[in-house]
């Protein structure tokens, strides 16, 4: 199976649940759901700030075998590195 999100930069608002917005959140979910599909994240404007990649799940940023332990960790570090939230 595989999942292509086009115009993924719509999820970009995904966090904590009072934050996500539904497109991140089902995004996620999805992704989650199916654990054996390839994803792929097509947008011309993918993330302009580091916490816009919370919904990429799949690209392994963060988690077990990363030097982060979850998105948010991973949000952070790369927070203080690029201190105008740009990349």
């Amino acid at each position: 199976m595989q999942l292509a999100f086009d115009e993924c930069h719509r999820a970009k608002r995904f966090g904590p649940k009072a934050t996500s917005s539904v497109c991140g959140r089902l995004v996620v979910d999805l992704q989650n759901d199916l654990k054996n599909a390839r994803v792929v994240y097509s947008s011309a404007t993918g993330a302009s700030q580091p916490s816009h990649l919370g919904y990429m799940t799949r690209l392994h940023l963060w988690g077990e075998g990363t030097c982060f332990f979850d998105s948010e960790a991973f949000i952070n570090e790369m927070d203080k590195r690029f201190c105008n939230n740009t990349f």
